[in-house]
């Protein structure tokens, strides 16, 4: 009786780290499971939409601003929003070897890239999000080397890392983006590195 109530934000932390791989379960059910018999675009929106239901939803205690140049950031926090990058990259790498194998395809007669201005503000809006999910995945790590908090041996921060460096070639090679991207691609292959060593 009489005690102060406490607060425990490591509950906080775990309800939102399950709630987003159940999301990203569900995204790699609808869009990897079978092949689409019908287009995707919806449920590519879809997916996006939970995932940034589920960013909006976090408490402070949670949130990150990623819009800083300097970015600070917890192993914890770095471990649930790779884990909703991952996601963001999962919903909309559909979308994005879509653009590529056409740029693949005229590869040979072009040396032009795709310019997105022909295309719908809905398909740009999706393919920044991937873009900015792969950036903020390889910059948090990057902001934890100097804490020695990149788990180097681990499996998931090797995963997350590669699939954002490869989702960032492939926006270079179909978009031709290369100055927005080789700063975050020299850290990924310095981190990986140091996790080869």
């Amino acid at each position: 009786a009489g005690c102060e109530p406490y607060i425990f934000p490591e509950a906080e932390y775990i309800i939102n780290c399950v709630k987003i791989v159940q999301i990203n379960s569900h995204i790699l059910n609808r869009l990897y499971q079978r092949q689409p018999t019908s287009n995707i675009l919806a449920t590519l929106k879809t997916s996006v939409k939970q995932l940034l239901q589920w960013r909006t939803s976090l408490s402070t205690f949670l949130s990150v601003d990623f819009s800083v140049k300097d970015l600070k950031i917890s192993r914890l926090c770095t471990n649930m929003f790779t884990e909703y990058f991952q996601g963001m990259n999962l919903a909309i790498r559909p979308l994005l070897f879509h653009f590529a194998s056409i740029l693949l395809k005229k590869f040979k007669g072009s040396n032009t890239y795709i310019d997105l201005q022909n295309y719908s503000t809905t398909i740009s809006a999706l393919l920044n999000c991937s873009l900015q999910a792969s950036v903020n995945t390889i910059r948090s790590f990057w902001a934890l080397m100097d804490q020695n908090m990149v788990a180097l041996f681990g499996y998931m921060d090797r995963e997350y890392l590669f699939t954002s460096a490869c989702t960032l070639v492939l926006f270079n090679a179909a978009f031709g983006i290369h100055e927005q991207t080789y700063e975050h691609l020299d850290h990924a292959l310095n981190i990986f590195t140091k996790m080869r060593k």
